[in-house]
């Protein structure tokens, strides 16, 4: 039988050492020039000055208007138990989410 605890099953997410999941996308880039001034514009908030573009900080990714707001840490939802189980759902130690196949 294809299932998590020996070592078959199917991975359906990983989690972080802090019980976040990796988000898929974080644009930097905010749309913003900085060729001539050497700063980005305050509006851009945490933003900084490379290489002519302005670029979020780490831990900062750019919204649609081009300012860099705060990366999002998303959270797996929670899975009532009885669904769990039903559905075969296993998370190890280690932060791997499996589903038996």
């Amino acid at each position: 039988q294809n299932c998590c605890a020996c070592g078959g099953g199917t991975t359906i997410a990983s989690t972080a050492s802090d019980g976040t999941v990796a988000e898929a996308f974080c644009e930097k880039d905010t749309g913003g020039s900085c060729r001539f001034s050497l700063t980005c514009a305050s509006f851009r908030g945490a933003a900084d000055c490379v290489s002519g573009r302005c670029l979020c900080q780490e831990g900062f990714c750019a919204d649609s208007a081009g300012t860099c707001q705060p990366r999002p840490k998303t959270t797996p939802p929670p899975v009532v138990s009885a669904v769990r189980d039903a559905l075969g759902i296993k998370v190890s130690a280690s932060g791997l989410v499996c589903q038996d196949s």
